[in-house]
Parts: structure tokens; C-alpha cells; sequence
């Protein structure tokens, strides 16, 4: 938050915060505003603070935002890259973080 932001005076922030539910992602399906105050406002927050102090953020997502396809085959080593658009939209999850 601002305040923790304010005392440690960081240069960079590496956003990785998140929530994915448990057992699995299926919990965010039943609890979507949850899922939205995490992954969708809470983003936007550190993102808003960092830019109104000029600190540089770097916000990186995990996965379920891909999946495989024709270009790139189960098992062929042949990754996506930072300008692909997200594929998977098939949970709330997903669309909450891509």
C-alpha cells in the first residue's frame, strides 16, 4: 500500500500479487467481486500509486491466460512471448488477469 510504499522508498516494484482461489482457480467462479478486488483493483492500485511517485512497476501474471494451440503444440517447446495476446479466456479467472 502507499504507506509500506512511503517507508521503504523502493525504485522499482515487481507486482505479483494475486488470487487464484483454493483448491484451484474454480474457487474465482464463485467469488468474483473477491477475485476482481484482488487481481483487477488491487493491480491498479500499486500501479496508480507507483505512477503518481514515479516508481517503475512491472506487474507479470501466472498462468491460465494461455493455452496450447496450433502455433504452439503440447510438448514442442515452442513458447508464447510478452506481445501474444492471451488466448484462454475460458474462466474468470483468466480474464482477470490477461
Amino acid at each position: 500500500t502507499e504507506k509500506e510504499i512511503d517507508e521503504i522508498k523502493p525504485t522499482h516494484v515487481l507486482m505479483a500479487a494475486g488470487i487464484t482461489g483454493r483448491p484451484n482457480i474454480d474457487w474465482c467462479e464463485d467469488n468474483k467481486p473477491a477475485t476482481i478486488r484482488t487481481n483487477v483493483i488491487g493491480t491498479l492500485n500499486i500501479a496508480d500509486i507507483c505512477n503518481e511517485k514515479g516508481i517503475h512497476c512491472t506487474i507479470y501474471a501466472t498462468g491460465c491466460i494461455f493455452k496450447y494451440d496450433d502455433a504452439h503444440p503440447l510438448g514442442s517447446g515452442i513458447g508464447f512471448t510478452e506481445d501474444a495476446e492471451p488466448n484462454f479466456a475460458e474462466s474468470f479467472y483468466s480474464q482477470t488477469k490477461g
